[in-house]
């Protein structure tokens, strides 16, 4: 039995914005997730702001839409979470 370890080769997240507040978050899963993926947790994180996280299940195709987005400067992290 091999055991989970730290996901490998995470490509990083692609934005798109939907209107003037709105942002489509969407990313691919690791190349070696080293375990089964069970789901993503997406942080962001406006600019001298703590961060805000949200959890996305598997079955939501990899995406996740930001509303209330506004301009500045974000910080977005795509986190797998492992089963």
């Amino acid at each position: 039995m091999t055991h989970e370890a730290t996901p490998l080769n995470q490509p990083a997240p692609s934005l798109t914005p939907l209107g003037p507040n709105v942002v489509s978050v969407r990313w691919h899963p690791p190349h070696r997730p080293n375990g089964l993926i069970q789901g993503y947790t997406v942080y962001r994180r406006l600019a001298q702001e703590s961060s805000t996280a949200y959890t996305v299940h598997i079955g939501d195709n990899n995406t996740f839409s930001f509303t209330n987005a506004g301009p500045g400067m974000w910080k977005l992290i795509v986190s797998v979470t492992l089963a």
